[in-house]
């Protein structure tokens, strides 16, 4: 199926969930979400890479694996990822209270 903001929601909490009772890895394919927010209107090739970027960015904070799709996707999802835990790092490190649920 087709991820939706909120559908994503639910999926990081029960992610987060999983991972804290279970001590499992976790992680998603957020791909899916691309789908749903596609314009025929916006340049297709710049316009896919800067979503599949700005929702990796978020699956990042809660997943432990993310599955980004087809190799040619993974220089915006290694980088996106990468950035967020970058940041989250930062935020930890430095004892920053940002986002309590992190």
């Amino acid at each position: 199926g087709v991820v939706n903001l909120e559908s994503l929601a639910h999926i990081l909490e029960t992610q987060q969930l999983i991972c804290t009772a279970l001590k499992f890895p976790v992680g998603t394919a957020p791909s899916l979400f691309l789908f749903q927010y596609s314009s025929p209107r916006l340049n297709v090739k710049y316009h896919t890479r800067f979503r599949r970027a700005s929702i990796i960015s978020i699956v990042a904070w809660l997943s432990n694996f993310i599955f980004y799709g087809p190799i040619e996707d993974a220089k915006e999802s290694f980088s996106s990822a990468y950035q967020s835990t970058e940041f989250k790092n930062i935020i930890k490190n430095k004892n920053i209270k940002l986002f309590n649920n992190f």
